[in-house]
């Protein structure tokens, strides 16, 4: 059994500053995080005492998070797509960043290019971000003289 995270070993190196704080941040949302195709960001772990600090780290930087909830209790029964039935040991907590923070979340984004993309996406089309200027489809011949 692995030993639970000791938050209060790390809390003076990612306190450190804004950017450590926003590194840390984004190494933990691409790793436990998913965004869908609705731009909706969600973040999962079994220890809820990591997810109640980084809920405090997203609120240091403006970013608001629902819960921690309970989305699965230990012991409960889950079936793999394969059809394999497996039982949970811990209890698995979950939060998600509401649509009116995630342009704040944007500033700190992810490094995985399909998760950032989709972010990217979710706020264009809801009119937070503006789209990337289109280059120009001819070339000035007084570019090439």
């Amino acid at each position: 059994m692995k030993k639970p995270l000791d938050i209060e070993r790390l809390r003076c190196f990612v306190e450190y500053s804004a950017e450590c704080k926003s590194a840390f941040l984004r190494g933990f949302f691409d790793s436990k995080g998913s965004i869908d195709k609705t731009g909706e960001i969600r973040v999962y772990n079994t220890d809820l005492k990591l997810l109640r600090y980084v809920k405090q780290l997203m609120e240091s930087l403006k970013i608001e998070t629902s819960g921690p909830r309970l989305k699965t209790k230990h012991g409960k029964p889950f079936i793999d797509p394969r059809g394999k039935t497996y039982y949970t040991k811990k209890d698995y907590y979950y939060f998600y960043i509401p649509a009116d923070y995630r342009l704040n979340f944007y500033k700190i984004g992810f490094t995985i290019k399909r998760k950032q993309q989709r972010l990217e996406d979710f706020l264009i089309r809801t009119g937070r971000l503006k789209p990337p200027a289109k280059p120009p489809l001819f070339f000035p011949s007084f570019l090439f003289r």
